[in-house]
């Protein structure tokens, strides 16, 4: 324990973190319970800083003159704008080592979502300040804090008893954080024990193309750029600067949080001016002041999160087109100012990117947060010595300096993104496995049943003579018979194995297995569900219906139990094409594919009015190729389905939305009990999560029943 104590801060540390690893991987979900202490430090950690951040900013702004106060301004905004564009210029070469890949995915509802808006004024403007103390709204506590020292600056003699007093205060904050930050490899251990005993190993192959980006991304800007361009500018040597940043980065690597080290990167950096033989009482009061301001910007790591929104571009098989950076630039780098949590989801919807893959970037965080933690610290550092050493002079432009530093940090760039490529060829296997997802679902809750892939005549004409209501005609021979589409995926087709699944159909054996009958399904196409209907050949149709105007004059429909949206199929080189109906009417040749009902055909034809709509029997001649057209009009629901099969397309919502309606099931005219019955059957069902247990399975593509336990040495290894 002695000899440990000695150790400095980082290696216990470090050695707290892998003994957390080894722990978690050894007894994995056994020791989830460990993030709760994690949980509990971190809230430790956090206790101190907002008081921190409010007594700080006063004070140092306070005890500041004019002078000093428009040269940080100044000198201050320049600064800021350079490292915003170092930063973000890395993000946006970044992509180009992203390997290729063929990709589907499931429908996400955020692709059909309203985007959400940030509220830049209350998030900035503090109408009521301990409101924004109370919920923790950081920048509008700054500019509350701004808005004190400011006016504090001409007080002159009469402010010196409360700065006097913010100093005690500050002091006090210090001596607590420093107390809390001792406790770090503790922390520290149980966050890593967590951690490790939880992820499991498909996360993280899944994620390793955004690992190695970002990490790569993060390390070249942390170890590299601002090292070498705080030694440019400054008389600091890259070793002092280094070793200034050591503990601060290792603390904020292992913490993931950046709050807990502004105290260390505050005393640090005044003791490297002190060796320097440059620090006074007005440079403590500038970086005082700068530390906490600076803060509040978005940092290199915050902004180093972009990467996942082109990560997840790259992901569903769409990378996003160069001539969208400026837009995708301008739109994040604003939104970050609300936090990362409310810019991501913003941006994936905005950037029609799946909002579901903001789960990944969760996952991911456990690892890459550390990182971007540790980015964040060293751009705070570099930014604190740069300006500190600009405002009190320290700063010149040599330029022999210069060229050596530049030339340097180019050729390192190069080097690491050559590196990474080769990474991830190497590591990364394009083995596209998606499409066996589908035929591989199953029905796991099975009624008694028969599928027919022929359609035959049943000739229930005594049935129908004898007048008895539908309903009442199930019930007495316990069997139900369900017309379906086998080209209609998600919602009814074949899988591998060569069984009937999908949704309604899981919702037809649902249906009969509380009604205690058996299922016959029979092959209805859409044109013939009324005859079929009618016929008594069948008892009700179920594959995705969607209600139509000339439909409801044939059949009745059930409640509707979801919400279609219509979108194009396209190849994924044409998506962008076909997201903007500006752009779709400007082309004068578009031949669109549809097997829907004609019924819609004047919705689309007003939408489009000078594409060429192509009516077709089933969805797979336009995959085949066997029906040559530009699109394919479908749900969105269905085409990402499809997409699963062929990876090669992708779904594209326009803007505005073409068209939308929902999905229901079909029954012949005049049944008002069998009516009646199915509509409180989907309303219980859609109560007790049945239809939510059926949707994120064969909608969203979530399998709660498939969730392996985490692999770990104790179970796995040992057998204990």
């Amino acid at each position: 324990m002695k000899y440990l104590l000695k150790l400095s801060l980082s290696t216990r540390i470090i050695i707290g973190a892998l003994l957390g690893i080894f722990i978690g991987v050894f007894f994995g979900e056994s020791v989830a319970w460990l993030a709760i202490v994690g949980n509990g430090f971190i809230k430790l950690l956090q206790m101190t800083i907002l008081p921190y951040i409010v007594v700080s900013l006063i004070l140092g702004i306070g005890s500041l003159s004019f002078k000093n106060a428009r040269s940080l301004a100044w000198k201050g905004g320049i600064l800021l704008c350079v490292f915003w564009g170092v930063a973000l210029a890395v993000i946006m070469v970044m992509p180009v080592i992203f390997p290729t890949m063929e990709s589907g995915a499931f429908f996400s509802a955020s692709s059909v979502m309203p985007q959400n808006s940030v509220d830049y004024l209350s998030t900035y403007i503090p109408a009521n300040p301990f409101n924004a103390l109370s919920s923790s709204t950081i920048p509008a506590v700054v500019l509350f804090c701004l808005c004190i020292g400011i006016a504090m600056i001409s007080m002159d003699k009469e402010k010196e008893p409360l700065l006097h007093i913010l100093r005690l205060c500050s002091t006090a904050l210090t001596k607590v954080a420093h107390f809390v930050v001792s406790l770090t490899p503790f922390g520290v251990f149980a966050i890593a024990a967590a951690a490790a005993g939880t992820m499991t190993v498909e996360e993280f192959g899944r994620l390793q193309v955004y690992f190695v980006t970002f990490i790569g991304s993060a390390l070249l800007l942390a170890v590299v750029i601002y090292p070498f361009l705080t030694s440019m500018l400054t008389p600091f040597k890259y070793r002092d600067i280094v070793n200034l940043s050591k503990d601060a980065l290792v603390t904020a690597f292992a913490t993931g949080n950046l709050f807990v080290i502004l105290p260390i990167i505050t005393e640090n950096s005044k003791s490297l001016f002190k060796e320097y033989n440059c620090g006074d009482e007005e440079t403590e009061s500038l970086m005082d002041v700068i530390i906490p301001i600076y803060f509040n910007f978005p940092d290199s790591g915050k902004l180093m999160s972009l990467l996942f929104v082109m990560f997840g571009a790259w992901f569903i098989g769409s990378p996003m087109p160069v001539s969208n950076y400026p837009e995708f630039i301008f739109a994040g780098f604003f939104s970050f100012f609300g936090g990362v949590d409310m810019a991501l989801p913003y941006l994936l919807d905005s950037f029609h990117i799946p909002r579901d893959l903001f789960q990944l970037y969760m996952v991911a965080g456990i690892i890459n947060g550390r990182f971007g933690t540790l980015l964040a610290a060293m751009d705070l550092i570099a930014f604190t010595l740069i300006c500190t050493g600009s405002l009190i002079g320290l700063v010149k432009f040599r330029l022999k300096r210069i060229m050596i530093y530049s030339s340097l940090m180019l050729v390192i760039s190069i080097g690491v993104m050559l590196l990474l490529r080769l990474t991830l060829s190497y590591t990364f296997k394009n083995d596209y496995k998606d499409n066996k997802i589908l035929e591989n679902m199953v029905i796991r809750e099975q009624a008694p049943a028969k599928v027919f892939k022929k359609l035959q005549s049943i000739g229930m004409i005594k049935e129908i003579m004898s007048k008895t209501p539908t309903l009442s005609r199930i019930m007495s021979r316990k069997l139900i018979r369900i017309g379906y589409n086998p080209d209609a995926i998600p919602f009814s087709y074949f899988n591998d194995q060569g069984d009937l699944v999908g949704y309604d159909i899981a919702m037809a054996h649902h249906l009969a297995r509380q009604l205690e009958c058996k299922l016959e399904f029979y092959p209805v196409k859409y044109k013939d569900v009324n005859k079929q209907l009618d016929s008594g050949n069948i008892d009700i149709a179920m594959s995705g219906l969607n209600v139509s105007i000339s439909e409801l004059t044939k059949v009745d429909f059930t409640r509707p139990y979801m919400t279609l949206t219509m979108a194009f199929v396209v190849k994924s080189y044409d998506k962008e094409k076909f997201e903007s109906q500006a752009a779709l009417q400007e082309n004068k040749k578009l031949i669109i594919a549809t097997t829907w009902n004609r019924s819609i055909m004047p919705m689309i034809k007003q939408y489009l009015p000078n594409a060429k709509l192509k009516l077709i029997k089933n969805n797979q001649d336009f995959f085949s190729g066997k029906v040559k057209a530009d699109a394919l009009i479908i749900s969105a629901e269905a085409g990402s389905a499809w997409t699963l099969k062929y990876p090669s397309y992708s779904v594209a919502i326009p803007k505005p939305l073409l068209y939308k309606t929902e999905a229901a099931y079909a029954i012949a005219k005049n049944n008002p009990d069998l009516l009646i019955f199915l509509s409180q059957w989907l309303a219980l069902a859609k109560l007790n999560g049945v239809m939510t247990e059926k949707y994120n399975y064969w909608i969203l593509g979530i399998d709660p029943y498939n969730k392996k336990p985490r692999w770990c040495i104790k179970n796995d290894v040992l057998k204990w």
